[in-house]
């Protein structure tokens, strides 16, 4: 059974961690860049692979999830579901064509990195499917752009 003093460090380390994403994600929109790359930005810096500050692993995996959920949830309240009908066709042919095109330039890449053949097609795979939700986020944003440009909300 954990206790407060058990869990006030994780929820002390994941609020830092969140602080600084937040202000990664307004400094990337100040500088004109999409808030997503103030985000990626931040996972490098928190990041096992990058000197400075290091979460735990427990912390990675628990804001990990937290980020997966909050972005597909934000994909899900974007869906159109009458534009998918509309669409349908067009994306039967085009989800299997990125994902595609996603092993065919990352699998060489991540091979010519040294990592073996099964890791290198693991992970060009995941950056194909992760890498649709993340183009919806950047669109979004720019879309969200008023004629000042500025974001609304």
């Amino acid at each position: 059974m954990s206790t407060i003093v058990d869990t006030a460090p994780l929820v002390l380390d994941v609020g830092v961690v969140l602080l600084l994403a937040a202000t990664m994600g307004f400094l990337a929109r100040k500088v004109g860049l999409p808030a997503v790359i103030g985000y990626l930005i931040t996972g490098l810096m928190v990041s096992p692979f990058t000197p400075g500050y290091v979460a735990s692993s427990d912390q990675l995996s628990i804001l990990a999830d937290i980020g997966v959920v909050l972005l597909l949830f934000e994909v899900g309240i974007e869906i159109d579901l009458k534009k998918i009908r509309k669409e349908q066709k067009s994306l039967l042919w085009g989800a299997p064509i990125q994902v595609f095109i996603g092993l065919a330039i990352g699998t060489p890449i991540f091979l010519w990195m040294g990592i073996p053949r099964l890791g290198a097609l693991l992970l060009a795979l995941s950056l194909a499917m992760s890498s649709s939700v993340v183009i919806v986020n950047i669109t979004r944003s720019k879309r969200r752009k008023t004629d000042t440009g500025t974001e609304d909300g």
